[in-house]
């Protein structure tokens, strides 16, 4: 009787201790339903301050204009610009932005000449010119002179009077040649009368 009521208890004892060992290894299960809300705590970080951004300045390079091509002028030369004779031959270049097609030079010591369309001109002075100094100028549509140059005449001066063949003007070469002449004849009379002195003797 003893031994079966040990066996018993023994049992209970054995049943007791699996089912606490077995409660222990089991995880407790999830909860359900409706939780308690778990209050919860806002921490606020302040913010961080950014420096700004600084650009380094563009540095742009100067603007660098073409060369500007200076205007063509109007110009006119003449060659040679002194003359010593009369209708003595000069020529006449001439530089015209817009061309010579109506272009004219004009002068007192050579007249007017057109040039249509040429750029050098090879003209006469007049026979007749006194001495001076001339313009010499260049319209290139006639409204007034665009450029500008002169001529000067310079005419010797003749030596001696003028030849007229009456003898009251004679040139001094011609002088001469009557004193050298008289003197020659002058010692051949002198020559000849010594002569028939030393005959006569």
């Amino acid at each position: 009787m003893n031994r079966i009521v040990m066996a018993t208890l023994a049992g209970v004892a054995a049943g007791a201790l699996a089912t606490g060992t077995a409660l222990a290894t089991t995880p407790p299960p999830s909860p359900t339903g409706t939780s308690t809300p778990t209050t919860s705590q806002t921490v606020t970080v302040a913010p961080t301050a950014t420096p700004p951004t600084t650009t380094p300045p563009t540095m742009t390079p100067p603007i660098t204009q073409p060369p500007t091509t200076p205007a063509v002028k109007a110009k006119i030369t003449v060659t040679p610009q002194l003359v010593t004779t009369r209708g003595a031959w000069i020529t006449i270049t001439v530089v015209a932005p817009n061309g010579t097609d109506k272009a004219v030079v004009e002068s007192r010591a050579l007249g007017r000449h057109e040039l249509k369309g040429r750029t050098e001109l090879t003209v006469r002075t007049f026979t007749d010119l006194a001495p001076g100094v001339y313009p010499v100028s260049l319209y290139l549509n006639g409204t007034g002179p665009d450029a500008e140059t002169s001529l000067r005449a310079v005419f010797p001066k003749p030596i001696g009077p003028a030849k007229t063949g009456d003898g009251a003007t004679q040139p001094e070469s011609g002088r001469a040649a009557v004193g050298l002449g008289l003197i020659a004849a002058g010692g051949l009379a002198t020559a000849a009368a010594l002569r028939r002195r030393s005959d006569h003797a």
